[in-house]
C-alpha cells in the first residue's frame, strides 16, 4: 500500500497541505481538523499494517484472543532464585515460546549460561498481571527490575 503521508519534523505532510505541528491538536477549525487527520493517518501508516490486518487484530482483541508477550525468543530476562541459602538474580535467555489453548497460557523456556533449561507456564491473566505471580515464578525484563524486586523482598 502506498503512503499518503510523509513524516516531517513536528508532524506529517500530505500532498503539500499545511503542516501539523503536534499530535495533540484540539481545535476543530477546518485547517486544524485536517492537520489532525493527517497526523492520525501518518501514525497508522507508520504501523505498516493493512486495514484488513488492523480489523483482524481489533477483532481478536474484542474476543479476548490477543495477548502481547512481554518478551520474545532471544531476549535476556531475569529471575530471582534461591541458591545456597541466599536469593540471587539469575540471567536467562528466552529460547522457546509456546501457547496452549485451554486455559489459554504461554510457556517460556529459559536457558541459563550453564545450559540449564527452565520452563515457566503462565495463564493469560498471569502474563498480563505479573504482580500476581509468585516472586520465584516471575520474569523480569531488566536487571534493574529484578534488583528492585529483590531489595523489596529482602527488606
Amino acid at each position: 500500500m502506498n503512503r499518503l503521508t510523509r513524516k516531517i519534523e513536528g508532524g506529517y505532510d500530505a500532498f503539500g497541505a499545511p503542516l501539523a505541528s503536534t499530535y495533540e491538536i484540539i481545535d476543530d477549525t477546518p485547517g486544524l481538523a485536517m492537520a489532525k487527520v493527517r497526523c492520525q493517518l501518518g501514525r497508522y501508516e507508520d504501523t505498516g499494517l493493512t486495514p484488513d490486518e488492523v480489523a483482524e487484530l481489533a477483532g481478536a482483541k474484542a474476543q479476548g484472543r490477543l495477548v502481547i508477550l512481554p518478551c520474545k525468543v532471544g531476549d535476556k530476562v531475569y529471575r530471582i532464585l534461591q541458591r545456597k541459602n541466599k536469593m540471587e538474580i539469575v540471567e536467562f535467555e528466552v529460547d522457546y515460546v509456546s501457547v496452549k489453548p485451554e486455559p489459554v497460557g504461554v510457556c517460556f523456556r529459559l536457558a541459563s549460561n550453564k545450559k540449564a533449561h527452565t520452563e515457566l507456564w503462565y495463564t493469560a491473566k498471569e502474563l498480563l498481571r505479573q504482580e500476581t505471580v509468585q516472586p520465584w515464578h516471575r520474569i523480569y525484563l531488566t536487571r534493574e527490575e529484578a534488583e528492585t524486586a529483590l531489595s523489596r523482598q529482602q527488606s
